[in-house]
């Protein structure tokens, strides 16, 4: 027998204390991804990586919690926003993806060094 269960009645297991948010070490032997993002911090960039390292495999929860680690650092970089909302789009989460787009949107706003786009 099918079950009923939307995703709206699921638990919110990846919720705002959940598993996207947990901090995440830099792994090595994931894929070598590097996109150069406005930000002084070396280790922000290096969350930033791997977040796309894991989006582009489909990893989707340790691309987002890679991404919040980059913007734990460095709560301005912008594309750690965009990279997020795409995570939140694969875990097919739309309501959480729109705030971090915004973010994204918002920060772009303000004047950069031109080497980040969104």
């Amino acid at each position: 027998m099918r079950s009923t269960r939307t995703r709206a009645d699921r638990p919110d297991w990846l919720g705002a204390a959940g598993l996207l948010d947990r901090p995440v070490p830099l792994r090595q032997g994931i894929g070598k991804v590097h996109e150069a993002v406005t930000t002084s911090s070396p280790e922000a960039q290096g969350f930033y990586d791997q977040g796309l390292a894991y989006l582009h495999s489909f990893v989707w929860i340790e691309a987002a919690r890679s991404f919040h680690q980059a913007l734990r650092l460095d709560p301005s970089l912008a594309m750690a926003f965009l990279g997020l909302s795409d995570a939140y789009i694969g875990l097919q989460d739309f309501r959480r993806r729109a705030p971090h787009l915004t973010k994204h949107n918002r920060s772009l706003e303000t004047p950069t060094s031109g080497s980040e786009r969104g």
